[in-house]
């Protein structure tokens, strides 16, 4: 059973606070690169920390770090390093999508956590990850990222506003997980009922249910895209995922 997130609580006001850097990442694996914001830890312990990755939505990226104060405040709360992470080389949008097969997007995000997170960061524990994805940020999770990697990770996923099932096929898009493999990284979706992505998004949630993942969603009445407040559902979204990582998927 796993209880970081609620040790996170109890210790929350001891986190040390970050300096707020913006920095770049080229990848020499893809040859891509783009800009990352991020409060890293000072004068941290190994493995004190863990990791918040926040995907933004199409059309944003320019302003990808626009929330970035949200993400620190959520961070102190759950002892987590906020990062922000841009679409590489100006991508207008983070989902891979059917017609554009050399984005290799999955490629820079594996590479840019192994690289530039990982390898040079000693206070992020690596069993601590979550991501949070924002309107097609969250689409690219579900249907892209997580779709092959899903068990290379431990944290969990935070889908706000978006969601989807695979385009393309990357090996074993359609393997079941083990118990094991789902409760270490379960997923959260909140998509309203008048979100033009809902369809998508539900498409996504009965995929990733097929597979066997620990599968948390919610879908309230009204709403268009987006239409809520994003520091609130946040946070409601990490607890959520501890929540359901506690009680075993129940």
């Amino acid at each position: 059973m796993r209880i970081w997130l609620v040790l996170a609580l109890v210790f929350a006001a001891r986190a040390p606070a970050g300096t707020r850097t913006e920095q770049s990442f080229k990848d020499p694996v893809t040859g891509k690169s783009g800009l990352y914001t991020a409060a890293f830890a000072e004068r941290a312990a190994p493995n004190s920390h863990g990791l918040l990755l926040f995907f933004h939505g199409s059309g944003n990226t320019q302003g990808y770090a626009g929330s970035f104060e949200t993400l620190e405040a959520a961070g102190r709360e759950f002892n987590l390093i906020p990062v922000a992470l841009q679409a590489p080389n100006q991508a207008i949008t983070w989902p891979e999508g059917p017609n554009a097969p050399n984005n290799r997007h999955v490629e820079y995000v594996e590479s840019f956590l192994n690289r530039e997170i990982y390898a040079k960061h000693s206070a992020v524990d690596r069993r601590r990850l979550i991501l949070v994805g924002f309107s097609a940020g969250s689409t690219f999770l579900s249907g892209d990222f997580l779709t092959a990697g899903i068990r290379q990770y431990q944290g969990g996923a935070v889908m706000l506003c978006g969601g989807g099932g695979p385009v393309r096929m990357p090996p074993d898009v359609f393997t079941k997980l083990s118990s094991v493999e789902a409760n270490h990284f379960p997923l959260y979706f909140l998509i309203q009922k008048k979100d033009f992505l809902y369809p998508q998004t539900m498409q996504g949630i009965a995929y990733w249910k097929n597979r066997q993942a620990k599968v948390q969603a919610e879908t309230p009445e009204g709403g268009g895209h987006c239409a809520f407040d994003f520091a609130t559902e946040l946070r409601r979204g990490i607890r959520k995922i501890g929540d359901f990582s506690r009680s075993g998927g129940r």
